[in-house]
């Protein structure tokens, strides 16, 4: 017995001394051998452009080592200005390849590009041309070559001399035909006055009217017309105080002339006796001769029954604290136009309100009460009645309100572990 027992000592002993030298175990670390450094170098040169057109791509590229540096920086100039980054501009640097893309040229952008590439130990420097020929501010060729030949053969027939036209001579003003038109008019007409005058082709020459020798005022009813020597007045819806002379001066630069006309207006009397529509005065005789339009007696419907309902009121039990409560019923006779409905609470009328709405259709009666209260519970009748007697139909309605202190839990199973928890355990000695 002992033998064995030392013997698995013994093993205990080994298996621990191997485990720590497992955990003292270190792997032996490999050392990185750092590469030496390049310098840039291009591999591929720059390739100039000089054919673009002004709206053209320009498209640079080449190639430059070393390719894993992280150090290094590759820039583009444009005569030795460094390239500011903008939308027309795309630059690309991946894996040794090295590009610029100018999405379309203008002339300015003409000019000596350079590729800079520098790292931590030097540079490198690659250069190319750009020439772009820029559209011109003026467009002197013609868009229509065909069009040019056929304007060059026309003006070659020689032009034809245009027919020289005198310019009329002024003279002072003159009436060729005078003042005319209405002389007499009812009040409520138009009222038309025409002349010609001379020189027609005068730019100053300038009409004014005068009424009873003063200016004529402007107004709606007034309109005047002067058109290539001819001249008119039209005065609308005439008054009383339209009448008198009317006159017309026409004035230019070397003289004046006058032509003159009068007008009476007869009045109409303060209170228009007359019909101002002739044909339906008659019209309305006509029908005043006539005898008045007697309606048709249509006898009453009779009642015949006593209400009765079909389909009584029915309980409501336990309702919440704002919710809507309804109650329905049918009747008979439906279509008896002397039924009266009425609803009553607890045997007092019920009012109307925005919370209960009323209905009484073709025999079906009901109401509906929106956010039931404390106060609307008791019992509810309606009660029909015509002229043969009444029906009465009653049903109650029990409210469960809202305490509020809330003496109930909200959680049973948590007031049980509660009252447990509260119970006086049992010393143990």
């Amino acid at each position: 017995m002992r033998n064995l027992v030392s013997t698995w000592i013994h093993l205990d002993e080994q298996r621990l001394k191997k485990i720590q030298e497992l955990e003292s175990y270190e792997r032996p670390k490999t050392v990185e051998e750092e590469k030496p450094g390049q310098r840039p170098v291009f591999l591929t040169a720059l390739t100039s452009l000089e054919n673009l057109k002004e709206g053209d791509r320009a498209h640079f590229e080449c190639r430059v080592e070393p390719i894993n540096d992280p150090d290094l920086k590759v820039e583009w100039f444009l005569n030795g200005k460094k390239i500011r980054a903008g939308h027309r501009y795309r630059t690309t640097h991946d894996f040794g390849y090295v590009a610029l893309d100018i999405l379309y040229t203008y002339s300015e952008d003409s000019g000596t590009y350079m590729c800079k590439a520098t790292n931590k130990l030097g540079e490198a420097v690659n250069t190319c041309t750009l020439k772009v020929a820029g559209h011109r501010s003026i467009i002197l060729d013609t868009q229509h070559p065909n069009g040019l030949e056929k304007i060059r053969k026309l003006e070659a027939q020689g032009h034809s001399t245009r027919m020289e036209i005198e310019e009329p001579t002024i003279t002072p003003p003159l009436f060729v035909t005078e003042l005319r038109g209405t002389t007499h008019v009812c009040e409520g007409q138009t009222a038309h006055f025409e002349c010609q005058v001379e020189p027609v082709h005068d730019p100053n020459l300038r009409i004014e009217f005068y009424h009873n020798g003063k200016a004529l005022q402007s107004a709606s009813r007034f309109h005047i017309t002067f058109d290539f020597g001819y001249v008119s007045l039209d005065i609308q819806h005439c008054v009383a105080e339209d009448a008198g002379e009317y006159s017309v001066k026409a004035i230019n630069a070397l003289g004046q002339c006058t032509s003159a006309i009068s007008m009476t207006v007869t009045a109409k009397g303060s209170i228009i006796m007359e019909s101002q529509r002739p044909e339906g005065l008659d019209k309305i005789r006509e029908l005043e001769s006539h005898e008045p339009f007697k309606r048709p007696e249509i006898p009453e419907p009779v009642t015949r029954q006593r209400p009765v309902f079909t389909q009584p009121l029915q309980n409501i039990d336990n309702i919440k604290e704002g919710q809507t409560a309804h109650f329905d019923c049918r009747l008979i006779p439906v279509g008896d136009p002397t039924l009266k409905v009425e609803w009553f609470r607890n045997e007092k009328l019920i009012e109307d309100s925005s919370r209960i709405t009323k209905t009484h259709d073709f025999g079906y009666v009901s109401m509906t009460i929106t956010h039931v209260r404390d106060e609307d519970e008791g019992v509810y009748m309606c009660r029909a009645s015509n002229l043969l007697g009444e029906a009465v139909t009653t049903a109650a309605m029990k409210i469960k309100t809202n305490a509020a202190i809330q003496l109930d839990t909200q959680h049973p199973e948590g007031m049980k572990q509660i009252q447990r928890l509260e119970q006086p355990q049992p010393r143990t000695c």
